[in-house]
């Protein structure tokens, strides 16, 4: 929950749900395919030289690209004549507890640095960029542990079950950039992004205020 600095939030303890970063139209649940098996439906097939190269995700189609709204009025960083807000973070069922530590620190780090604030909703993004960041590290991991494919397969599955996550929330001032992507635990990553909706939405934060973050680890 969202509070006023010197204020006790509220439990918080509902569970998360909604879109994480990369949305409805990522596998975070799949699974890499056995040897021998069929491809999944989000890969292609390349033939070289008599050989199958499992190419990720370059045969999905292209997602529409978000802009702003120029009816709006966006802000671009934090208005430091508003209150800052603390915005409460919950170690929640299904996540990952050294993914949620990690991700919330990150967050919890920006907040002191005064570089969070609530943002300008909906703003400009490109969903392709996470599904991109995704892919290539799925390939990468093709190409160099192709030797070794127990191990290979092993990360192929972890990364599956996750996504590409803003490290600084886009609802938070973040960057759609790739330096701003890191993987993260996919239920993890949908329910912190949920909390911080759900904080917003309840306590009407206005654009610009700035945010700071509690971490509440039960």
């Amino acid at each position: 929950m969202a509070t006023r600095p010197g204020t006790h939030g509220g439990d918080g303890s509902s569970r998360p749900r909604g879109d994480g970063d990369e949305g409805s139209t990522a596998e975070g649940g799949g699974r890499p395919r056995a040897s021998g098996s069929r491809p999944a439906s989000n890969t292609r097939v390349a033939l070289d030289n008599a050989k199958i190269t499992v190419v990720h995700g370059r045969g999905r189609g292209r997602l529409p690209v978000k802009t702003r709204d120029p009816n709006k009025t966006y802000v671009d960083g934090p208005d430091h004549t508003k209150e800052p807000v603390t915005i409460e973070l919950r170690m929640d069922e299904g996540y990952n507890r050294a993914e949620f530590i990690r991700k919330a620190r990150a967050l919890q780090d920006l907040g002191e640095e005064g570089a969070l604030y609530k943002a300008t909703n909906p703003g400009a993004r490109d969903p392709n960029l996470t599904l991109d960041h995704k892919y290539d590290l799925l390939n990468r991991i093709e190409t160099v542990y192709a030797h070794v494919p127990e191990f290979r397969n092993r990360l192929l599955s972890r990364v599956y079950g996750s996504q590409a996550d803003h490290v600084h929330e886009l609802q938070l001032g973040g960057k759609d950039v790739r330096e701003n992507l890191r993987m993260l635990h996919a239920e993890t990553n949908r329910g912190v992004g949920e909390q911080i909706r759900l904080a917003i939405v309840r306590d009407k934060i206005a654009d610009g205020t700035p945010i700071r973050i509690r971490i509440v680890d039960e």
